[in-house]
């Protein structure tokens, strides 16, 4: 779960131009001699890259058939190269990293290699190994599903939209129900596509029932909000301390509750749906010298507290293409969006779309989020997103409980101070004067 995190690219947004990708990865189509395309299931069996991919899915089953149907789906296929489990030089090393890499289609197939038994369906074993082939068979659906979308896109498709819903609906109460996410990263040169910031697309087929698409890394489903922020400390470790100075991990993780949990029921505990805007480093160091050692400080403590919970939104996943609220249900913006078989979706090249959340504080935050067709050609966009006028550096990071965005300002919260009206000047710095308003801000209880 956690590799995914640590593989994070800078976090960056480029535009596409769809019709080179169409071009290049033509040649990646199969078609029968009758030239009729085959399933993607077939597709994947009678190519020699994907054999390790083969194996995982006819030992877990389920996920074969939906790629084996009449159905429309979408498939990110890791190759051989992407499941080849990493060699060790010892034991101990080996279980260890295993066990921290948790449930992944890498470490399914180093299982896989290691017990060739729990292949053999026919296999009574002892107790021990058919608990753990139906444990090893409950990890391999969660992942499958997860490198699978509900409905059928080719690359072009992918790269109109910044996130994804997946097949993978979560069972721990996290998110309100709703499917894990991926992140689409969109490249100019060379033209191409990446999920999550680290699996890049390496080709592209269609098939009779939907669309294939290689990876050269296999797809981790998402850590929460802060063990994310957590392991991308190159940027945002003055605000993952920030958090953890003032008590606040609680409201950005979820994670199992080894305590409270009993064989067959599992306790959660944490925060399962919030979003979060997070300063970068560069953010905080932009603020005055004596005001980041204030709010660091003892003395400071309660502002580092407010001013956190003012760049959480509770309750709400924000998205750039999507707005849900656990009592409000998924909001798709009525301008640009609408609903196919229940699955909100983004088709229109331009958007615009303004609104506001209440954060954590109370006080709103005004958001605008926007796609912008850069280029006269068909799905040459970049999509946007600005929180009270400040824009969004790393944008739509899906996580587990919920999304986190990357902001190179720390947000100014809204205050009572006579010459407040100067930070709406562009070029103001709204903490010019802060030991103006600052300190009793901390300690108003508006």
């Amino acid at each position: 779960m956690r590799l995914a995190t640590l593989a994070l690219a800078p976090l960056a947004h480029a535009f596409v131009i769809p019709f080179e990708w169409e071009v290049r990865w033509a040649t990646d189509a199969v078609e029968s001699v009758l030239d009729e395309k085959p399933t993607i299931w077939q597709l994947l069996n009678a190519d020699d890259k994907y054999t390790r991919l083969v194996k995982i899915l006819e030992f877990e089953g389920s996920i074969k058939k939906e790629l084996d149907t009449d159905g429309h789906v979408t498939f990110f296929a890791p190759n051989n190269e992407a499941l080849t489990p990493p060699k060790h030089d010892h034991d101990h090393d080996h279980d260890q990293d295993r066990h921290m890499d948790g449930p992944s289609l890498a470490s399914i197939t180093q299982a896989l290699d290691e017990e060739p038994q729990l292949l053999d369906k026919d296999d009574g074993g002892d107790g021990g190994r058919k608990k753990r082939r139906e444990m090893l068979r409950r990890f391999a659906r969660a992942v499958l599903q997860y490198h699978l979308l509900p409905d059928s896109h080719d690359i072009a498709s992918l790269a109109r939209n910044s996130t994804m819903a997946t097949c993978l609906v979560p069972h721990d109460g996290s998110a309100d129900g709703l499917a894990r996410r991926i992140h689409i990263d969109k490249e100019l040169l060379p033209p191409g596509v990446t999920i999550n910031f680290y699996a890049r697309v390496r080709s592209s087929a269609g098939a009779a029932n939907g669309h294939v698409h290689e990876l050269a890394h296999p797809l981790f489903p998402p850590a929460s909000i802060f063990d994310a922020m957590f392991f991308t400390t190159r940027w945002l470790s003055t605000s993952t301390s920030a958090i953890q100075r003032v008590g606040g991990t609680k409201y950005l993780e979820w994670e199992y509750d080894r305590e409270r949990s009993k064989p067959g029921k599992p306790v959660f505990k944490g925060t399962p749906l919030t979003t979060f805007f997070a300063p970068s480093n560069r953010a905080w160091n932009r603020l005055p010298r004596r005001l980041h050692a204030y709010l660091f400080s003892p003395f400071g403590r309660r502002a580092l507290t407010r001013l956190l919970m003012y760049h959480a939104v509770p309750h709400t996943l924000v998205h750039a293409e999507i707005v849900h609220h656990v009592e409000h249900g998924e909001i798709v913006q009525a301008d640009h969006g609408k609903h196919r078989d229940g699955v909100a979706t983004v088709d229109s090249d331009e958007w615009r779309h303004a609104f506001e959340v209440h954060s954590a504080l109370g006080p709103k935050l005004s958001i605008v989020a926007e796609k912008k067709r850069l280029l006269p050609i068909d799905g040459a966009v970049v999509t946007c997103m600005s929180v009270n006028g400040v824009p969004v550096k790393g944008l739509d990071i899906v996580a587990s409980n919920g999304a986190w965005h990357v902001l190179d300002k720390v947000l100014c919260p809204p205050h009572a101070h006579p010459d407040a009206w100067a930070a709406a000047a562009p070029d103001a710095d709204p903490w010019a004067d802060w030991e103006e308003w600052l300190p009793a801000w901390a300690e108003s209880t508006d």
